[in-house]
């Protein structure tokens, strides 16, 4: 019986708040993305992906401050992933397939938090949602300006996902934005190229590999 209590408590009340209370959060950090659209994507305006079957993507939040009710999420990393093809993304929020992984560094009680916190977040994107797993996730960025932003990102999960991008600037060393296009997942996504882009998951029988193709990196901070 105390078993079940305990369960109850860390997957309906992450936190303080009551359970009939929706609890807030904050989490904010760097972002990276890429997809299997060629430069530029079509998504981007919401037009079709028509050059190609349809767009599939990995979205990486990782968490440099966090909390969710009084559970810490710092240093922790979130990476969803579009894994069924969708000719026009923004028309098919709602019914897309995705895939969740979160961080195996978090204790229990910072899983059911990431949980709660990406399904508050981006539920509303997708029909259907795999996982979670609970994976070794790898972050890492180089040459960070003043603004916390980086000209080489990259995230590992082993035996899954490898991402790596580079950046784009103009001639004068400025980078190159994107400002609120619609359904963006922050409001304003740097151009980058996947230096290498692969991902396989036998479980869920998608693979892809999208070397040279869209990729995107900013900053995001969320709360609700």
């Amino acid at each position: 019986m105390k078993k079940v209590l305990l369960l109850s408590l860390l997957v309906v009340g992450v936190g303080t708040a009551q359970a009939d209370e929706p609890i807030g959060y904050r989490i904010a950090g760097d972002y990276v993305e890429g997809c299997a659209c060629r430069l530029i994507c079509p998504c981007d305006l919401s037009e079709d992906a028509a050059s190609m079957k349809g767009c599939q993507a990995t979205f990486v939040w990782h968490i440099d401050r966090g909390r969710y009710g009084d559970v810490g999420l710092d240093g922790l990393t979130m990476v969803g992933l579009i894994l069924k093809p969708e000719k026009n993304v923004n028309a098919s929020v709602g019914k897309m397939e995705w895939g969740l992984y979160l961080d195996e560094k978090a204790d229990a009680q910072q899983r059911a938090a990431l949980a709660a916190v990406f399904k508050a977040q981006f539920g509303n994107q997708f029909g259907t949602l795999r996982g979670p797993k609970f994976v070794p996730i790898a972050f890492a960025k180089k040459a960070t300006d003043a603004d916390g932003l980086a000209d080489e990102y990259r995230v590992d999960i082993p035996n899954t996902l490898s991402l790596k991008n580079t950046v784009f600037k103009d001639e004068h060393g400025k980078r190159t934005v994107r400002l609120n296009s619609p359904g963006a997942m922050i409001p304003a996504q740097y151009y980058a190229k996947a230096v290498h882009h692969t991902y396989r998951d036998d479980d869920w029988k998608v693979a892809w590999d999208f070397a040279g193709r869209q990729s995107f990196y900013g900053t995001f901070d969320y709360a609700k």
